[in-house]
C-alpha cells in the first residue's frame, strides 16, 4: 500500500478531551449490549463525525472474521463485510506496523480503499445487493485492532454525502479510547457466553490456550487442563500467591487506564523461564449483581509482544514505547509530535531517555534494535 507522505494536521481541543472522558466514564458503567450500541451510535460516531461502525471477532491472519454487531450497517450486508475485511490489507498493516489504529486518508491514500472495493466486488458478484445497499456510499474508513491480542476489532466508516477525509484527530481519539472500548466489547460478548456456562466451559476445556474463570476474591471458579499444566503450583482450587499479586497489579492498571489510556502497556507473567502474556476480561452474570475475571495466558510468541516485553523490562514508559513504535514505522520527530498531540521538544526528551535506556546512540541504531526485537 502507498503510504501518505504529507503530514495531516492534528488538533485535540479541550472539547475533544471532555468528550473522551465522558465516553470513558460511560464505558465504565456499560453493562449490556444495548448500552454499548447506544454509546457507539450517540457518542462515538458523533465525536468522530462518522456515519457507521462495526465490531468483530477475528484471528491474527483474518481467515475467520465474525461481525458481532454494527451501527447503521444493514445486517444482511454482514457476510460481504466479513469477506471484505479478509480482502482489505488495512488489518495486516496494523499488525505489521504495531499500531492499533490506522486510517485511509491518514496512513494510506483514500483511492486505495476505493480500488480495493472495486476489485472485491468484481471478484464477488454475489454481493451485488450489498454493494447497492451500502458500499456505493462508502467514502473512507478507520481500522482498530486490540493489539497485541488480535481477537477484537472495530471499523469506522464515513459515508457520502460526508466526504470529509479522516485526520490524525480521529486516529488519536480512537487510540485513546481503544483500551476501554475493547475491554467493554469483550466483556459484554463474554458475559453472554457466561450465561450459557456449560457450553462455554465445554469449549474452553478443549482448547490449548490456558484459561481460568476467577472470582473477585481471587478464587478459581473454573480452569481448563491447559491452565493446570502451566505449573505444578496451579490447581483447580486456588491460584499461586505470586500470580494473584500480578493479577491485582493488572486490575489496578486496567482501572487506571479507564482514565489514562496507557494502551502500549502489555501484561506479562513469568513461570520459570517461560513468559506468558496475560489478558483479563471482566464478565458479568445475567443478574448483573456479580462479576468475574476471565484470565487467558498466551505464550509470548509474536514479535510485537516480545518487543513490548523487552522494552518494559528496560523500564520504558508507555509513552516512550509508543514513540519507539512510531520511530520504527519511519516517522520523523515532528510527525510523531503531531500524532501524539505533544510538542516537538517533548518527543526529543522522550528520545533522549529511550537512547539512554536502550544504550543506543542514534536513530538508525534505535530502528535497527527495534526491528531486531520485532523479528526475534
Amino acid at each position: 500500500m502507498e503510504k501518505i507522505k504529507t503530514r495531516s494536521i492534528c488538533s485535540l481541543v479541550e472539547d475533544d478531551y471532555l468528550s473522551l472522558f465522558k465516553i470513558i466514564e460511560r464505558l465504565v458503567h456499560c453493562r449490556t449490549h444495548a448500552d454499548l450500541m447506544d454509546l457507539l451510535k450517540i457518542d462515538l460516531l458523533e465525536l468522530l463525525n462518522a456515519s457507521s461502525c462495526f465490531f468483530c471477532f477475528t484471528d491474527p491472519v483474518f481467515t475467520n472474521v465474525q461481525i458481532l454487531d454494527a451501527v447503521n450497517i444493514p445486517a444482511n450486508t454482514f457476510p460481504a463485510l466479513e469477506q471484505l475485511i479478509q480482502f482489505d490489507p488495512l488489518g495486516p498493516h496494523i499488525i505489521e506496523n504495531s499500531r492499533p489504529v490506522m486510517a485511509y486518508d491518514v496512513d494510506f491514500p483514500r483511492h486505495e480503499a476505493h480500488s480495493i472495493l472495486k476489485q472485491f466486488f468484481q471478484q464477488h458478484p454475489e454481493y451485488k445487493e450489498a454493494k447497492k445497499q451500502y458500499w456505493c456510499r462508502f467514502a473512507s474508513s478507520i481500522g482498530v485492532l486490540n493489539l497485541p491480542d488480535v481477537t477484537t476489532g472495530l471499523g469506522v466508516h464515513r459515508l457520502l454525502p460526508n466526504n470529509d477525509p479522516f485526520t490524525i484527530r480521529e486516529v488519536r481519539i480512537l487510540e485513546l479510547l481503544r483500551p476501554s472500548l475493547m475491554q467493554t466489547i469483550r466483556s459484554i460478548i463474554l458475559s453472554k457466553a457466561l450465561d450459557q456456562y456449560q457450553a462455554f466451559a465445554h469449549h474452553l476445556a478443549d482448547i490449548d490456550l490456558p484459561v481460568a474463570l476467577i472470582s473477585t476474591d481471587w478464587l478459581l471458579i473454573y480452569c481448563n487442563d491447559a491452565f493446570t499444566k502451566l505449573s505444578p503450583t496451579f490447581n483447580c482450587k486456588s491460584l499461586s500467591p505470586d500470580l494473584i499479586k500480578r493479577l491485582k497489579q493488572e486490575v489496578a492498571r486496567l482501572m487506571h487506564s479507564r482514565l489514562e489510556a496507557n494502551f502500549m502497556e502489555v501484561a506479562f507473567y513469568h513461570i520459570e523461564k517461560r513468559t506468558y502474556r496475560i489478558t483479563l476480561t471482566q464478565i458479568n452474570t445475567a443478574s448483573q449483581n456479580e462479576w468475574y475475571w476471565l484470565l487467558r495466558m498466551e505464550r509470548n510468541v509474536d514479535g510485537y509482544a516480545k518487543m513490548i516485553c523487552i522494552l518494559q523490562k528496560a523500564t520504558l514508559t508507555s509513552r516512550e514505547i509508543e514513540v519507539c513504535v512510531l520511530i520504527r514505522n519511519g516517522f520523523d520527530t515532528q510527525t510523531i509530535a503531531d500524532r501524539l498531540c505533544i510538542s516537538y521538544n517533548t518527543v526529543r526528551s522522550h528520545l533522549r531517555k529511550i537512547h539512554i535506556s536502550l544504550q543506543v546512540k542514534s536513530r538508525s541504531q534505535l530502528i535497527a534494535y527495534l526491528n531486531q526485537l520485532n523479528e526475534a
